[in-house]
């Protein structure tokens, strides 16, 4: 009997210890706010070890596309890597978690930022999770400030082929536009005089992707961050 339970329970010692250990609390962070020149707009998600065993593991930015002159630094749960530096390996204890940490700065050029950051235990190379942080930066805190009183609904999110803008004030003159995660505008619409528009996403491939609009001023309104199913 016991050479019978010897093999199950192997099984079962060998499958903890290979189990999915990455998990992130959201995989795509956003943020927008207006900052001065030469300051940067931190963006946090939560890492936490769900696997059985103290593991080390190793990130990387596989993907940024930020307007000239942006840099960017990444705290993991151990340190933070001097700026600029796109690769760094971090160890945690089994079942903890911490605050993983994006940092976007600019030297006076607003726009936005997207990196792809995928990160994967070096014990497992099949145990990996990529993250999106997605930072909008203003100049005028006085224009921002306005525009973010502008209270709107993207549905249904995720969406197989139409999103639904709602919006409780009436957009003038705006643009609203849709760029994949390499930066790419995949997607363009004018909005006038409306509260209330559909957007017709049936032609993107399934993904991620985020969702801007902008006022008659080419300022931005609403960041959204969306799903093609």
């Amino acid at each position: 009997m016991k050479k019978i339970l010897f093999v199950p329970i192997c099984l079962f010692f060998m499958m903890s210890l290979n189990a999915q250990s990455i998990s992130f609390l959201r995989d795509t962070t956003s943020l927008t706010q207006s900052v001065t020149a030469g300051s940067y707009i931190s963006m946090q998600n939560r890492f936490t070890n769900a696997g059985v065993m103290d593991r080390w593991y190793k990130w990387k930015m596989v993907s940024l596309v930020s307007p000239i002159g942006w840099t960017f630094t990444v705290c993991d749960c151990n340190a933070c890597a001097p700026e600029g530096v796109d690769t760094a390996s971090f160890s945690v204890a089994s079942g903890a978690n911490c605050i993983f940490v994006y940092d976007m700065i600019h030297q006076g050029t607003p726009g936005t930022g997207i990196a792809e950051v995928k990160v994967t235990s070096l014990s497992d190379s099949t145990d990996t999770k990529t993250v999106y942080f997605v930072g909008t930066m203003f100049l005028n805190t006085s224009v921002y400030d306005q525009m973010n009183n502008v209270n709107a609904q993207i549905y249904p999110n995720p969406a197989q082929s139409t999103l639904y803008f709602n919006s409780e004030k009436i957009i003038s003159n705006g643009l609203c536009t849709i760029i994949d995660m390499n930066g790419q505008t995949v997607y363009s619409k004018e909005l006038k005089n409306t509260k209330e528009e559909s957007i017709d996403i049936s032609l993107l491939e399934s993904g991620n992707y985020l969702l801007i609009l902008r006022d008659e001023e080419n300022k931005t309104m609403i960041t959204k961050s969306v799903v093609k199913q």
